[in-house]
C-alpha cells in the first residue's frame, strides 16, 4: 500500500466548542479501495470522499493498475471538548475489496481542556459605559495610511458614541504599525493588538472577536480602508432593538474607487437579496451579508467560537450569517451606511451577479477564439471533422472541472454546512443545512432559485452536476478505467497538437500526458509597460511540510536580490491555488526569512489559465529542471536571453530512464547563468561537460545548524541511538532507502545494534515501526520543524543519511555538527572519503553496498564514547550563517551575467 497525509490535524486542540476538522491524502494499492476511515478517541470515522482523482499521484507512480489515477481522499474528523488532557493517536484505516484491512498511526493528537483567554486588560475611557457597549472589531494587515486613517476618522465621528474600537493587527510590518499606533493615539476609546504571528484574514478575526470584553452588549465588524458615514452605527442598533429574535443586522453599502468616484449606488444593484431564516439553505451556498456592513448581538460569539478550521475559500461573514440565522432573525437596512472601497488591495472584492440561466453552464465547451481561428484555415470536411473533435475535447475538458468542482470549489461550502450541522441547531434548520449534501436537496434549493427569481450564480447546479460526475466516474470509469483509456487512445481524441496549437489534453483519459503538458510548459506571460522590474523565482509549491533545506536554499537565494532593493516575487508553478493557511505558516516557518516571506507577492502560476504580468526588465530564478523550462518561456518576452538556474542537485538522478530524467537532462542545455548549490556540484557539472570554466557561474555552501556549548555524556538512562535519513517514497529513491535498511540489517547480523543497547530512529518518512529481517525495529517519527529537528540531533550517537547523486546533501553535515558519528556514501570519485574529511572526521564515507556500509556503522559504533573526539569533530569545516553563505559581490556577478545577455530589438523578432 502506498499513500501520503496531505491534510493532518492539528497536533494540539483545544476547543469549547465542538468543531469538525479534515484528514486528507491519498492512499492506493495493487486492489481496488473499499473504504477508508480514520480512528481517534475511541470512535471510527468514515471518509465522505475517497477514491478521488489524482493525476498527480498517478504521473509519479503509474501503476499498471490505474488505482493511483483514483487515490484522493477527505475524512470529516468530529472533535468534542475535552475535561482532561489526553494524548491519542490518529489512525488511518484502509479496506480493499479483497477484504485486507491495513491501519496506520498517522500522528499523535493531545487534547486538552479548553482554557479561557485571559482577558485583555480594556479600562474602558471616561464616558464609556458597559450598559449597551458596543465593540468595534478591525482586523487589520498592512493598511495603507490614507484609507486607514480615513476609516478610523469614520468610526470617531459616529453620532452613536458608547462604544470601543479593538483592532487587532497581524504582523504588519513596522511601517505600517508605526502608522496605525500614530493614527490610533486621537481617540482614547480604539485599542490595538498585535498577533504573536500571522493568522491571515480569516483567523485574525476570530482572534479578535475573542478579545470583545464579555459585559459588551453589540458586535460591530469593521474592514480596514471603508468609510462609515455618521449614523451607521445608531441606524443599526435601532433595527436590532426592534425585536428580541433578531441576531444580526446588516446594511446596504455604495461601491467606490479610492479616489471617491461611485461605482455603483447599491451592492444589489443586479443581484438579489436572501437574508431569512428560511433561506438558511441558500446563505450556506452563497453569501449575501457582508461583514463590514453587520452588527451583532455578543451573545451570538458563543455559537460563532471557534471558527470552523479554513477548509476551502471560507470567509467569517458567510459563518457567522449562517450561525445567526440558525439562532434567530436576520434584518437589512435597505439604505447604504457606509462606502465599500473596491481597489486592488481588497481581500475580497464586490462580487454582484444577475439571474442565470441553465444553459450557461454549457458555454465551457464551445471554442475559443484562437480555435476558431485555427480551424478557418482548414478545408470544410477538415474543418468540420477537427470541430466536432475539439467540441469533444472541450467537454470533456469542462467535465473535468465539474468533476473538480466537489472537492475543490465547493469544499467552503460543506465546511461551512457540516460544522453548522454539529452546532445543535433546530430540526428544521438541519434540514436545510443538510440539502448542499444531497442531489434532491440541491434540486429543492435550485426550485426555490428559480421560483423566488434569486441566483446563487448557479453554485447549486455546478455542485449538482458535479455530483452526478463523481458518481459516474466511481460506478462506470473506474471499473471500466483500462477500457476506456484505450477506447479514447484508439480514437485519438487527444491527439490534436498537429493541428491545433491551442489544444487540451483530456486529464481522465491519461493523466501522465496531462502532467508532462502542465508541469514545464504552457503558462501565460503578459508583458506590461512601466510595470517596475520584478526578481521572479519559481518554486513548485508552498507547504510548510516541505520546508526543508532545498526551499530554505530557494528563499534565502530570493532574500539576497531582496536586500540588494531589489523587488520579488515566487511563482508557484506546482498548485493552483495556494493555501492560505499554508503560507501563514512558510512564512512564520524561520524567523530568519519571516520579514521578507512577509512582504513577497506568491502567486500561483500552475497552467495557461493564470496571467503572470511582468515587464521586459523582469528576472526570472529557475529553482528545479522543469521551471528552468517555464523560465525559458518568460525570458523571451523580456530584453534579455538568459534566466539564472538555481541549481541544488543533479536532478536526471531523481528518476529512473525515461521522459523526466531526459527532460531534467536538457534542460542543462538552455541558455542561463548557473548559481550552484555547493562547490562540489559546480565540479561536477564542469567534469561531465555540461558547463565550461567561462561560463561556470558562481556557487554556495548552504549553512547548516550549529550546536554552541555542545555537551556530550554518557546517558545511563537511556540507549545508545542511531538516527537514520529514511524517506522510503518513491520521489525520494536518491536517498537509497532500502541500501540504507538492508546495511542495518547486516550490521546486526554481524553482532551490531542489538535491542538491548541501541534504539534506531528513522526521521523523514512518515511515522509509524518497521521490523528488519533480522529483527531489528525501525522506528519512524516523522519529519520535524526546524526547531524540533534542532532539538532532535544531539540527542543521538550515529547519524546515517544517503544520497545517490553528486550533493554532498546536507544532512550528515548537520549530524557531524551535531556532535554524532555519522556514515554516508561516496559519489562516482567527486564526493569521495577527503571530502567529507576535510568537513569533518565525524562523517565517515565509504561506497553504497551493503557490506562496506554496515562495516562503517559498526566501526562507528565502537567510537561513540569517544565525546572530545565527537566534540571536536562538530566544529564543522561549513558555514553556518546566510551571511557568510550568499555574498552580495556573487549575487551581483550573477545579475552582471543576465544584464550582460540583453538582446536587441532586431534579434527579438529573429526570436
Amino acid at each position: 500500500m502506498q499513500y501520503h497525509i496531505e491534510r493532518n490535524l492539528p497536533s494540539k486542540i483545544q476547543i469549547n466548542k465542538v468543531n469538525r476538522y479534515l484528514l486528507e491524502g491519498w492512499v492506493f494499492g495493487d486492489v481496488r479501495v473499499r473504504s477508508i476511515s480514520a480512528k481517534l478517541f475511541g470512535q471510527e470515522f468514515v471518509a465522505d470522499s475517497f477514491e478521488i482523482l489524482r493525476p498527480d499521484v498517478a504521473a509519479v507512480y503509474n501503476d499498471p493498475q490505474m488505482f493511483s489515477l483514483f487515490s484522493g481522499f477527505s475524512i470529516p474528523i468530529v472533535i468534542d471538548p475535552v475535561e482532561k488532557a489526553e494524548s491519542v493517536e490518529l489512525v488511518l484505516k484502509v479496506v480493499f475489496n479483497n477484504g485486507r484491512t491495513i491501519e496506520k498511526i498517522i500522528s499523535t493528537i493531545l487534547l486538552e481542556p479548553y482554557e479561557e483567554l485571559i482577558e485583555e486588560k480594556i479600562n474602558l475611557p471616561e464616558g464609556i459605559f458597559r450598559e449597551n457597549l458596543l465593540v468595534i472589531c478591525l482586523a487589520t494587515y498592512n493598511p495603507e495610511r490614507k484609507q486607514f486613517e480615513r476609516q478610523i476618522n469614520s468610526i470617531i465621528n459616529q453620532d452613536f458614541s458608547n462604544w470601543i474600537c479593538i483592532i487587532n493587527d497581524d504582523c504588519s510590518s513596522s511601517k505600517y504599525m508605526n502608522d496605525m499606533l500614530e493614527i490610533t493615539k486621537k481617540d482614547n476609546r480604539i485599542f490595538l493588538f498585535r498577533n504573536k504571528e500571522n493568522l491571515g484574514f480569516y483567523y485574525n478575526f476570530e482572534q479578535c472577536l475573542k478579545l470583545v470584553p464579555k459585559y459588551a452588549k453589540y458586535v460591530a465588524l469593521a474592514d480596514q480602508d471603508d468609510y462609515w458615514y455618521p449614523n451607521k452605527l445608531s441606524l443599526s442598533l435601532q433595527k436590532i432593538d426592534e425585536d428580541h429574535d433578531i441576531q444580526l443586522v446588516y446594511c446596504d453599502m455604495k461601491i467606490v474607487q479610492d479616489d471617491g468616484n461611485i461605482l455603483f449606488e447599491s451592492y444589489w444593484s443586479n443581484r438579489k437579496n436572501y437574508y431569512n431564516s428560511k433561506d438558511l439553505d441558500l446563505l450556506a451556498i452563497a453569501n449575501t451579508v457582508t461583514g463590514a456592513a453587520s452588527i451583532f448581538k455578543y451573545s451570538l460569539t458563543k455559537e460563532i467560537l471557534p471558527f470552523p478550521p479554513k477548509y476551502g475559500n471560507v470567509f467569517h461573514d458567510q459563518w457567522i450569517a449562517i450561525v445567526a440565522a440558525m439562532k434567530g432573525k436576520i434584518e437589512y437596512i435597505n439604505i447604504p451606511l457606509y462606502d465599500y472601497i473596491q481597489y486592488g488591495k481588497n481581500i475580497i472584492g464586490h462580487t454582484d451577479f444577475t439571474k442565470k440561466n441553465v444553459l450557461n453552464l454549457f458555454n465551457e465547451i464551445d471554442l475559443t477564439i484562437t480555435q476558431k481561428q485555427q480551424l478557418s484555415a482548414y478545408s470544410t470536411y477538415k474543418k468540420l471533422k477537427l470541430t466536432v473533435k475539439q467540441y469533444v475535447i472541450n467537454g470533456l475538458r469542462a467535465i473535468m472541472r465539474g468533476y473538480e468542482f466537489q472537492h475543490i470549489n465547493a469544499k467552503h461550502i460543506f465546511t461551512l454546512a457540516s460544522t453548522a450541522l454539529i452546532r445543535n441547531p433546530d430540526t428544521v434548520y438541519k434540514k436545510l443545512l443538510s440539502r448542499p449534501f444531497t442531489l434532491s436537496g440541491l434540486l429543492k434549493v435550485h426550485l426555490k432559485v428559480m421560483k423566488n427569481k434569486e441566483t446563487l450564480n448557479n453554485l447549486e447546479l455546478s455542485l449538482f452536476f458535479s455530483k452526478i460526475i463523481n458518481i459516474l466516474v466511481r460506478k462506470i470509469v473506474i471499473p471500466f478505467r483500462k477500457k476506456i483509456k484505450a477506447f479514447i487512445k484508439k480514437k485519438n481524441l487527444f491527439s490534436l497538437s498537429s493541428e491545433i496549437n491551442n489544444y487540451d489534453v483530456v486529464g481522465i483519459v491519461d493523466p501522465s500526458i496531462i502532467e508532462y503538458k502542465r508541469k514545464f510548459f504552457g503558462r501565460t506571460f503578459e508583458l506590461i509597460e512601466n510595470r517596475p522590474q520584478t526578481i521572479n523565482l519559481f518554486i513548485s509549491i508552498v507547504d510548510p511540510k516541505n520546508f526543508f533545506g532545498g526551499y530554505i536554499g530557494m528563499y534565502n537565494f530570493a532574500k539576497k536580490y531582496f536586500e540588494l532593493g531589489f523587488r520579488v516575487r515566487i511563482l508557484v508553478t506546482d498548485q493552483k491555488e495556494i493555501n492560505p493557511d499554508d503560507l501563514i505558516k512558510v512564512r512564520n516557518h524561520d524567523l530568519t526569512l519571516k520579514d521578507f516571506l512577509s512582504v513577497v507577492e506568491f502567486l500561483p502560476c500552475y497552467s495557461d489559465e493564470q496571467i503572470i504580468q511582468i515587464s521586459e526588465d523582469d528576472i526570472f530564478i529557475a529553482t528545479s529542471w522543469w521551471t528552468a523550462y517555464i523560465a525559458n518561456e518568460a525570458v523571451k518576452k523580456t530584453r534579455y536571453s538568459k534566466f539564472i538556474y538555481l541549481s541544488q542537485d543533479y536532478e536526471p538522478v531523481f528518476y529512473e530512464h525515461g521522459a523526466y530524467r531526459v527532460l531534467a537532462d536538457n534542460s542543462y542545455f538552455l541558455n542561463y547563468t548557473p548559481f550552484f548549490s555547493t562547490e562540489l556540484l559546480q565540479k561536477y557539472f564542469l567534469s561531465i561537460g555540461y558547463i565550461k570554466e567561462e561560463n561556470a557561474g558562481e556557487f554556495f555552501n548552504n549553512p547548516v545548524l550549529q550546536f554552541k556549548d555542545l555537551e556530550l555524556t554518557a546517558k545511563k538512562k537511556r540507549k545508545n541511538k542511531l538516527l537514520f535519513y529514511a524517506r522510503p517514497q518513491a520521489q525520494n529513491a536518491r536517498n537509497l532507502y532500502p541500501i540504507g535498511c538492508l546495511a542495518i540489517d547486516r550490521a546486526r547480523e554481524l553482532g551490531g545494534f542489538s535491542d538491548e543497547d541501541w534504539e534506531i530512529i528513522a526521521i523523514g518518512g512518515d511515522v509509524g515501526e518497521q521490523l528488519l529481517p533480522s529483527g531489528v525495529k525501525i522506528k519512524h517519527i516523522g519529519k520535524f520543524d526546524m526547531k524540533h529537528y534542532a532539538d532532535l540531533l544531539p540527542d543521538h550517537d550515529i547519524g546515517f543519511s544517503l544520497m545517490d547523486s553528486p550533493h554532498p546533501s546536507l544532512l550528515p553535515i548537520e549530524m557531524a555538527s551535531a556532535g554524532m558519528l555519522v556514515v554516508t556514501n561516496t559519489y562516482y570519485g567527486i564526493k569521495d572519503e577527503k571530502y567529507f574529511k576535510q568537513i569533518s572526521h565525524n562523517i565517515k564515507a565509504v561506497e553504497p553496498n551493503i557490506e562496506t556500509l554496515a562495516n562503517a556503522l559498526l566501526e562507528q559504533a565502537d567510537k561513540i564514547h569517544d565525546f572530545n573526539f565527537r566534540i571536536k569533530g562538530s566544529k564543522v569545516n561549513w558555514p553556518h550563517h546566510w551571511e557568510d553563505s550568499i555574498t552580495k559581490e556573487k549575487i551581483q556577478r550573477t545579475l552582471k551575467s543576465v544584464f550582460e545577455s540583453e538582446i536587441t530589438e532586431k534579434q527579438k523578432i529573429s526570436v
